[in-house]
């Protein structure tokens, strides 16, 4: 998916933070594979480890050597908020330049997941001095 809508070009071309070490690894690398890593189910900082081992993503994407959690942090530190600004605006203007839609479904979903046991549309919980949200709509 991301060699088919040229995923890596998009990065090179949105003047992303350099690596100030020789020995950094290419932005477009670490922000790829961090992407990577969400996908294959990392939720935290430290769960980045288990991809940097996975010897089949690192062929997959032709990397020589895979960064380690730390690279991530420090990568990373180097965002303040005007580079935020600049780097997702033109990181938005690339994605949504190329979506392109034949047709439109608009989905609502209205699951209802509640708090504190069934409360059958109650809007606070069991404990009545609480003012806690019983029902939390997706």
């Amino acid at each position: 998916m991301l060699d088919k809508i040229d995923f890596c070009s998009a990065l090179a071309s949105i003047g992303l933070p350099e690596q100030g070490s020789n020995r950094g690894y290419p932005p477009a690398q670490l922000i790829t594979n961090f992407l990577v890593s969400i996908w294959s189910g990392a939720n935290c900082i430290e769960h980045l480890e288990v991809t940097r081992n996975d010897e089949v993503i690192r062929q997959i994407f032709n990397w020589e050597r895979m960064a380690g959690h730390r690279a991530f942090k420090r990568y990373f530190q180097k965002f303040d908020q005007a580079t935020n600004q600049r780097v997702f605006t033109s990181l938005y203007q690339w994605f949504f330049g190329n979506l392109h839609f034949d047709n439109y479904t608009l989905d609502f979903d209205s699951s209802v997941l509640t708090r504190y046991g069934n409360q059958q549309g109650a809007k606070k919980g069991y404990n009545q001095k609480s003012r806690d949200v019983a029902l939390i709509i997706l």
